[in-house]
C-alpha cells in the first residue's frame, strides 16, 4: 500500500509511505529556497511531490491513497488560492499584499483557527477544497487517488508513534494552533490512538511563547530557539508573577486561563502591557521558559499518573524546546521518551502519511536508523555544479579520514553527502563540523554564517562514548540520536569539549552509531583516534535565514558566503582558491 502524505500549510511538505515505513519525506523550503514555506502563503508543495517520484522511482498511477492534514485550517479561501496554475510565485510584494495576518482580522482568523476538526465548518471546507486539490493532483502530476483528510494533532502524534519502536505510550502533542486545538494527550496503542484529553486553540503555550519571542525582537515561528538558548542567562524571578497572569493551568481542572488573547497576533500585541520597560531581556526569556516548563510538566505528570504509562512519545512546535525536553526526561516515572525528529508542522505529512496506512491496517513500531529521507544527488550532478564555481578540489575514493584529519587540524569543513535530513536538525548529510575546544567559536563561525545565537553549537558524539559525556542518557537515548534533547554534561566532557557546553552545563548532543550513520560514524571514529575526543561541533549547513541546503549548487553557494576553509561535497574535497586540497 503506498500513500502520499503532504502537508499544505505552515511548514508545508511531502511524505511517502509504503507499508508503514517512510520512503521519502522532505519539507518545501528545502527546495523553494523560502525559509518555513507555507502553502497558502507561497505555493502549494509541488517540488516535494516531483521530488518524491524522482527520489523513489514510483510513478504517480501507483500511489493508492492521499492523506491530507488539517481540515478547517489553513483557511479553505488560501487552500483554493494556492491551487491556481496563475498565482505568483517567490514574489515579495505579492505575499506581502496577501500576508494573512494582514489579510483577515483577528475575529475572522479565529473563525477558522479555532475550528475543530469534527465542525461543520470543518468538514464544509474540505469538501470545497477536496475536489479542486484532485483536479490539481492529476493535471499536474498525474495522480488519481482518493483523498482522506486527518485531525492536525491526530498527525502530530502519529508521527512520533508510529516512528518508534514503543507500543502503550502516551502521546502529547502541543504547539500554537492546529484543527481548533493547541493541544492533545492520546493514548498510543496497537497501532491506534485514543484521545483522552485536548487543549483549545484559544489557550495555546505556543502563541504564549511565539508572543515572548516577539517582543524580544525575534521572529515568531522562527526564532523561538534563541529564546530558550537566552534563558540560561537570565534570572526568572523579577518577571515569574506576570508571566502567569499572561497564561495559567490549573491541574485540578487541568483547564488553561489566558489574558493574552484568543490568538497568536493578538497575543503579540498584548504582551507587552504585561511587562515592565525595566525587565532584562534574559529575564523575561528565563521566567517565559521556566512557566512553560512549570507548565507541560504539570501536564504530562498529572496525565503519566492518571494512566500508569511510564513512556512519552512528543511532537508539535512545543517539543522542539530540548530544554523542556530535558525536564520532560528527568520526571520521575518516565522510562522512555521519544521525540519526532520533525516535531513541527513540517511533520504533519509524515504523521498524515502514516495514520491513513495505520487506518488500513499497516503500520510499523519499529526503530528508524535515520531521517535521511530526502533528495540525494549524483556524482555527475555535483560534478556539474563544481564546474561553475572556480574552487580548487579533488576526489577522494575514502574521504572520511581526511575530513577527520582537517577537523583534528582545526579547520572548518562543511559536509555534503547522501540523501538529505528531514526535519530542523542538520545529522551529518548537510553539516558544519569542528572542533568542540574553543569556546570563540560560538561568536566568529557564527559570524561568518550571519547567525545571533545564544545557545551553543550541538556536539555529535560517538553513541558508544555517550555515557562517558552525558548523565541520565537512559529514558531518551534513542531520541538523541536526533538531537532533540539536552543532557547534563559530565565534567570531563564539559573541560574537554567548552564550545559545545551551556553556561547551565548542558548540551544537546547527536549520538551517531555504525548503523544509523555508517560514514559519519567513520569520521567521529577516526577523529577520536587522531585526537582522544569522541565529539565534534555540528550545526546546520546554511546561512542565516535560508534554509538548509539541499542541492550541490545550495551547498556551494553557502560554502562561498561563509568564507568555510574546506567543503566534502560527496566525494569531492573542496577547498579555497588559497587553500590546498592536497595533503
Amino acid at each position: 500500500m503506498r500513500i502520499m502524505g503532504i502537508g499544505d500549510g505552515f511548514g508545508a511538505g511531502v511524505a511517502l509511505v509504503e507499508d508503514g515505513v517512510v520512503r521519502f519525506a522532505v519539507s518545501e523550503e528545502r527546495l523553494s529556497r523560502i525559509k518555513n514555506h507555507s502553502g497558502y502563503y507561497h505555493g502549494f508543495p509541488d517540488r516535494s511531490i516531483r521530488a518524491g517520484f524522482e527520489t523513489t522511482g514510483w510513478e504517480p498511477d501507483t500511489i493508492d491513497q492521499i492523506a491530507i492534514s488539517n481540515f478547517a485550517f489553513p483557511p479553505f479561501p488560501l487552500r483554493l488560492r494556492s491551487l491556481s496554475r496563475n498565482r505568483p510565485r517567490e514574489d515579495k510584494e505579492f505575499l506581502d499584499r496577501h500576508e494573512f495576518s494582514q489579510t483577515l482580522n483577528s475575529r475572522l482568523y479565529s473563525v477558522f483557527s479555532e475550528r475543530v476538526s469534527s465542525s461543520r465548518m470543518a468538514k464544509w471546507s474540505t469538501s470545497v477544497y477536496r475536489p479542486a486539490l484532485s483536479r490539481k493532483l492529476k493535471r499536474d502530476h498525474g495522480i488519481d487517488a482518493k483523498i482522506v483528510f486527518f485531525d492536525h494533532h491526530r498527525c502530530h502524534a502519529t508521527s512520533a508513534y508510529l516512528t518508534q519502536p514503543m507500543d502503550d505510550c502516551l502521546a502529547v502533542t502541543m504547539d500554537c494552533h492546529g484543527d481548533g486545538l493547541s493541544g492533545s494527550v492520546s493514548i498510543a496503542s496497537g497501532g491506534k490512538l485514543t484521545r483522552i484529553a485536548s487543549f483549545p486553540a484559544t489557550d495555546s503555550l505556543g502563541s504564549f511563547y511565539a508572543a515572548i519571542t516577539n517582543h524580544l525582537g525575534f521572529q515568531h515561528h522562527r526564532h523561538e530557539g534563541k529564546v530558550t538558548g537566552l534563558a540560561a542567562y537570565g534570572d526568572p524571578t523579577p518577571v515569574d508573577a506576570d508571566m502567569r497572569r499572561m497564561i495559567h493551568y490549573d491541574p485540578e481542572t487541568r483547564k488553561f486561563s489566558t489574558a493574552l488573547g484568543r490568538n497568536q497576533f493578538v497575543s503579540i500585541a498584548r504582551v507587552g502591557s504585561f511587562l515592565s520597560k525595566n525587565y532584562r531581556p534574559e529575564d523575561i526569556a528565563a521566567a517565559a521558559q521556566n512557566h512553560l516548563e512549570r507548565m507541560v510538566l504539570q501536564i504530562i505528570t498529572s496525565f503519566l499518573a492518571e494512566t500508569g504509562k511510564s513512556k512519552i512519545v512528543l511532537a508539535g512546535g512545543i517539543f522542539g524546546n530540548v530544554k523542556l525536553n530535558q525536564r520532560i526526561k528527568d520526571l520521575p516515572g518516565v522510562d522512555y521518551m521519544f521525540i519526532q525528529p520533525g516535531m513541527g508542522d513540517e511533520g504533519l505529512c509524515v504523521g498524515a502519511a502514516l495514520s491513513l496506512s495505520a487506518s488500513l491496517g499497516s503500520f510499523r513500531l519499529e526503530r528508524i536508523d535515520n531521517v535521511f529521507w530526502g533528495p540525494s544527488y549524483s556524482e555527475r550532478e555535483i560534478e556539474k555544479a563544481l564546474a561553475s564555481y572556480d574552487f580548487p578540489h579533488e576526489r577522494l575514493p575514502e574521504i572520511e579520514p581526511r575530513i577527520a584529519q582537517l577537523l583534528a587540524e582545526k579547520k572548518t569543513v562543511a559536509r555534503f553527502d547522501g540523501r538529505l535530513e528531514f526535519g530542523p536538525r542538520a545529522l551529518g548529510n548537510r553539516s558544519i563540523l569542528f572542533h568542540t575546544g574553543d569556546p570563540s567559536v560560538n561568536d566568529w563561525l557564527n559570524k561568518l554564517l550571519k547567525r545571533t545565537e545564544f545557545m551553543p553549537f550541538a556536539p555529535a558524539t560517538l553513541n558508544s562514548r555517550a555515557k562517558d559525556c552525558y548523565e541520565n542518557l537512559a529514558p531518551a537515548e534513542y531520541a538523541a540520536e536526533f538531537m532533540t534533547v539536552c543532557f547534563d554534561c559530565r565534567p570531563g566532557f564539559a573541560q574537554r569539549s567548552p564550545a559545545v557546553v551551556h553556561v547551565d552545563g548542558t548540551a544537546r548532543p547527536q549520538l551517531v552509531g555504525e548503523k544509523n550513520h555508517p560514514s559519519f560514524h567513520k569520521i567521529l571514529t577516526e577523529y577520536e583516534r587522531l585526537t582522544g575526543n569522541p565529539s565534534v561541533i555540528n550545526t546546520s549547513f546554511n546561512i542565516h535565514e535560508e534554509p538548509i541546503v539541499c542541492t550541490p549548487d545550495d551547498a556551494l553557494r553557502a560554502f562561498t558566503m561563509a568564507d568555510l576553509d574546506y567543503l566534502a561535497l560527496g566525494n569531492y574535497l573542496v577547498a579555497r582558491s588559497n587553500r590546498s586540497a592536497a595533503r
